[in-house]
């Protein structure tokens, strides 16, 4: 299944660029740590700073789920994700389309 690019929010498409453009053993990693007071994402090598903005949080962890629902992203283990076949094609295309 392929998402349209169409179908994907700003942060979604964020995320999934920042995890396919990450180099080495960091490409198509998505790291999403929840604690009490404070979330962390990392894709690739971008960190995504929330600046304790629990409702900025809440939007980019929804977003890492849509992905994984959408098919784009896979749960891993721990707090780790990663880019399906399907999202390392549609960050091909999005690639593409920006040069």
């Amino acid at each position: 299944m392929t998402t349209p690019p169409d179908d994907l929010s700003e942060k979604e498409r964020e995320v999934l660029i920042a995890a396919w453009s990450g180099k080495g053993q960091s490409q198509g990693l998505i790291i999403l740590t929840t604690t009490i007071g404070a979330s962390y994402l990392i894709a690739g090598h971008q960190q995504f700073n929330f600046h304790d903005n629990n409702r900025l949080s809440a939007e980019y962890e929804e977003s890492v789920q849509n992905l994984v629902s959408k098919g784009l992203v896979k749960y891993s283990q721990g707090a780790g994700y990663a880019l399906t076949a399907a999202g390392y094609r549609l960050g091909d295309h999005y690639a593409v389309g920006s040069e």
